[in-house]
């Protein structure tokens, strides 16, 4: 019985292995859910912006630090505000004002301050 047992554990690791790749892999990817974020070099909204990325665009989630999240998009890599992600995606405003949004004429220096905007607002409640 015990030297069947050894046999077999090479093939119940390899199967174990196997589940939690498919479960970390599910897990790995995330949604944008604000309109225009950045993806920075560092883990500082002063960084240097590599990309800019929109509403509902998936990316796949590499690690987590604190309140920041390194992912990668494309051949990009960076990192982003967490807070800039859900796990499900989201109706955004250019998908359910489709007519509207493309009537809207942003050229990337926009683009690109709304994505700043996003980095240097503050949530939460004010202290009084």
């Amino acid at each position: 019985m015990e030297r069947n047992f050894f046999l077999r554990w090479p093939y119940l690791l390899f199967i174990f292995s196997l589940l939690n790749i498919c479960i970390a892999s599910a897990s790995s990817q995330m949604y944008v859910n604000k309109n225009f974020i950045h993806l920075h070099k560092n883990e500082s909204i002063n960084s240097i912006v590599l990309l800019t990325l929109a509403c509902g665009q998936k990316v796949k989630i590499v690690k987590e630090k604190n309140d920041w999240l390194y992912v990668t998009s494309g051949s990009y890599k960076g990192y982003a505000l967490k807070r800039n992600f859900s796990d499900q995606k989201l109706l955004c405003f250019s998908h359910t004002h489709s007519k509207l949004y493309n009537k809207i004429d942003l050229n990337m220096q926009e683009v690109y301050k709304f994505g700043r905007l996003e980095d240097l607002f503050i949530y939460g409640e004010p202290e009084l």
